[in-house]
């Protein structure tokens, strides 16, 4: 009998010892750094992170953040190896919306982390004023950062020339752009900046400005002397 209690008492204490190593509580998610869209395609979005503090980690999946009827849900956009800390989305989302991203870390044998810190991108689109000879700016703000941010800087190019710096905000997501001449093409793009210095691009927004068609001929139904 004394045999018996021993061996049901080393059972009992198996949950508090062996077999709870044996079963890891989920790993801890990374910590987000920033999102961008890459300005060099038409809306690809690059995400990078810090390293989850949690070991024994497989690999970190990377999500969009979407809303339906007030609830955010992922939708698995890609997957790294735990040694990579960044991913590029090839997509062209980027270039007509403001995007939303997460990521989670791995485990074998566990569920995926929770979410880590939502970061969004910015979304820029543009509006002529012809009467004005003005291009209107405004985008969406970058979310990730909270006091961190500390100014947006706004870039112009003129057909395909070189990117050359406009303008800058602190809180403020528009801009105008002056002096708006014919036929040219205009591309901008906004770069939010951190404290510590670094940058997230938003989307580049084109426009093609054409110089405005006079009439041929002119028909003068009455005339007096």
């Amino acid at each position: 009998m004394a045999i018996r209690i021993y061996i049901f008492l080393i059972i009992l204490n198996l949950p508090a010892s062996g077999l709870a190593q044996t079963q890891p509580d989920n790993p801890e998610p990374p910590v987000m750094d920033y999102v961008s869209v890459d300005t060099a395609t038409t809306g690809s979005v690059y995400v990078t992170w810090e390293p989850s503090p949690s070991d024994s980690l497989d690999r970190y999946i990377i999500y969009e953040i979407v809303v339906f009827g007030g609830d955010s849900v992922g939708r698995p956009r890609g997957s790294v190896e735990k040694d990579t800390l960044e991913y590029l989305w090839n997509t062209g989302e980027a270039g007509v919306r403001a995007i939303s991203m997460a990521v989670t870390s791995s485990r074998p044998g566990t569920d995926q982390s929770r979410f880590s810190a939502t970061h969004t991108t910015m979304f820029l689109s543009t509006q002529y004023d012809s009467c004005e000879k003005k291009m209107e700016l405004s985008w969406t703000p970058y979310k990730g950062w909270g006091d961190d941010l500390v100014r947006y800087e706004v870039y112009a190019s003129v057909d395909n020339g070189t990117y050359e710096f406009i303008g800058q905000r602190d809180t403020i997501t528009s801009l105008e752009h002056q002096n708006i001449e014919d036929n040219q093409r205009y591309c901008y793009f906004v770069k939010a900046i951190r404290t510590d210095g670094v940058g997230s691009f938003s989307n580049v927004a084109c426009r093609q400005i054409k110089h405005p068609l006079h009439p041929q001929w002119i028909n003068a139904e009455q005339a007096s002397a």
